[in-house]
């Protein structure tokens, strides 16, 4: 891995009381069985190895971000939400309403309710639009994922490449968390840059064939779909250990394509954006390459991914 580790975030002691507090509060996860997956998941762990240096206020916001985000995903990774189409619309849709501004009417969309209104309080309108649109995508990846089952179908590498792009990893919700976490917030003619729009999504593709990779040892490609690895090996007919290596490749490519990109974004601010913006930018570019290695570290400390193969090493 290239790109260097970091120590993880200080405000992280003691962060896990007071995100447990908050999920309580919003009764978010009262099984045995549950909690004991949410602490596996060291949603604190991950964010203090995402995001080295936001402050105390934003991590505890991160916190709750990533503390939520595992809790629904528990709800929609699995049956009957994850193989039936109507489940999943029956869970989405309250949440989908939430983002639309309408009042929350399920502990899960109002636990959403409070802590949307805590990260996106002050942010402008165009990281609130892109941070809303992949959000909604995200949430709607295990209804696609439901349609798939409910129709005895399977999807190829070129749909599931298209999938990962509204997958959690795959899509642009870690890319806006850094601007949230730094406290900035990037002008439209730096987001639209080519040389950043190629480095944010070799950025979030990695972090999603990262997932990919090491989640193959606890799902089963039976009844879990949607990873890279399981796709590869059905499609090209070849074993796991083959499909995994692919994988790992694609995910080393990913990292190769963002310090590239992340180059030519010096080059293609340089006399477009006043000195404020392209100190703000590089800053960003960079907080996108300590989400890469603290995803990538992340795997390989938590609970949550225990026992994974020496082979699955990147």
């Amino acid at each position: 891995m290239p790109i260097p580790l970091h120590d993880p975030n200080p405000h992280g002691n003691g962060a896990d009381a007071a995100m447990w507090e908050w999920i309580d509060k919003h009764q978010l996860c009262s099984g045995a069985a549950e909690r004991q997956r949410m602490r596996a998941s060291e949603s604190v762990l991950c964010m203090a190895l995402y995001h080295p240096t936001a402050d105390s206020c934003r991590f505890k916001g991160l916190c709750r971000w990533l503390g939520w985000s595992f809790i629904i995903d528990d709800v929609i990774d699995n049956p009957p939400v994850s193989t039936d189409p109507c489940a999943a619309a029956e869970v989405l849709q309250p949440l989908m309403a939430v983002l639309d501004g309408q009042k929350a009417t399920t502990p899960l969309a109002r636990g959403l309710a409070d802590m949307w209104a805590q990260v996106t309080e002050g942010r402008s309108r165009g990281w609130l639009a892109e941070f809303t649109h992949a959000t909604r995508r995200w949430l709607w990846a295990p209804y696609a994922h439901a349609a798939y089952v409910a129709s005895g179908q399977r999807p190829t590498f070129s749909d599931y490449r298209a999938s990962t792009h509204s997958d959690v990893g795959g899509n642009l919700i870690p890319m806006a968390l850094c601007e949230y976490a730094a406290g900035l917030d990037l002008p439209a003619p730096v987001r639209n840059l080519p040389a950043w729009i190629v480095m944010r999504r070799a950025a979030s593709d990695h972090m999603g064939l990262v997932n990919d990779i090491y989640s193959t040892h606890i799902e089963d490609p039976q009844i879990w779909y949607f990873n890279m690895a399981f796709v590869l090996a059905r499609q090209y007919s070849i074993d796991m250990e083959e499909a995994v290596q692919r994988t790992v490749t694609m995910a080393n490519d990913c990292v190769d394509t963002y310090l590239r990109a992340r180059r030519d974004v010096e080059a293609q601010l340089a006399g477009n954006v006043s000195e404020t913006t392209r100190a703000a930018a590089i800053a960003i570019a960079d907080a996108y390459g300590d989400t890469m290695r603290g995803n990538y570290d992340y795997h390989l400390r938590a609970e949550r991914y225990s026992g994974k193969p020496a082979s699955h090493r990147l």
